[in-house]
């Protein structure tokens, strides 16, 4: 089964919902995972392909990314979680249009 997590925090991040995406990714890890979030420098999770949109950027532009990797890795995922967030909500909004 293929797995697509999306959230906008991730550790090093101290947010709430940072650890519990975390543990969500490791429980997931055997099978086909891949964490969409937003972050530098993320903890790495083995058996997690993680792709990281670099939050220093612009806001516009830091979207615009995200979006573009959502779009490319929505197509083969049997299943979407999507955690805590506008940045990351709004995007698979418009992705499922």
């Amino acid at each position: 089964m293929n797995i697509l997590i999306l959230s906008p925090l991730f550790p090093p991040d101290t947010g709430a919902p940072a650890p519990y995406v975390k543990s969500l990714a490791t429980k997931l890890a055997n099978q086909d995972t891949t964490l969409l979030i937003y972050g530098y420098l993320p903890e790495s999770v083995p058996g997690v392909r993680i792709i990281s949109i670099d939050k220093r950027s612009w806001l516009l532009f830091r979207l615009f990314k995200y979006t573009k990797a959502l779009s490319q890795q929505v197509k083969g995922a049997d299943l979407v979680i999507v955690n805590n967030g506008p940045s990351v909500e709004l995007p698979f909004f418009l992705i499922s249009l």
